[in-house]
């Protein structure tokens, strides 16, 4: 337990308090070793996204789109995404975000090789999410 000692205006810690893991409460991970141009569902009902890593193994730049759209209803170069995040050529993409991305339709995700586009990379894009 924590507690504001009201003479010293210091957080003090209860030594007896104790930690433990849970099962229940964190996100979900989600992995795809191969994602392209074709919208791939991650959640298929409202979310909220809070980590994602991305590496793209390509000589030249790419893409991830995200979409807040049912997979059925995206098509890729077509559809707006609702973010297109930048990924590097032969470099990664790392962000844990303090404020969860929320998604009021679905959690649907491609790669391109421009924002917004259609293209696929050469080679296929590593994606690691976490949402709820």
């Amino acid at each position: 337990q924590l507690r504001i000692d009201a003479t010293t205006k210091r957080l003090l810690v209860d030594a007896s308090a104790s930690v433990s893991a849970s099962t229940s409460g964190g996100f979900t991970a989600y992995r795809n070793a191969s994602l392209s141009n074709t919208a791939v569902a991650v959640k298929t009902s409202a979310g909220s996204l809070y980590y994602y890593h991305v590496e793209n193994p390509n000589a030249s730049k790419a893409y991830i789109q995200f979409y807040d759209v049912a997979q059925a209803s995206v098509t890729v170069g077509t559809t707006t995404p609702t973010y297109s995040f930048f990924v590097p050529a032969g470099g990664a993409l790392d962000t844990a975000l303090t404020v969860p991305a929320l998604f009021g339709t679905a959690l649907t995700i491609a790669a391109t090789t421009t924002a917004g586009g259609g293209t696929a990379p050469s080679t296929a894009l590593i994606v690691n999410l976490g949402y709820k």
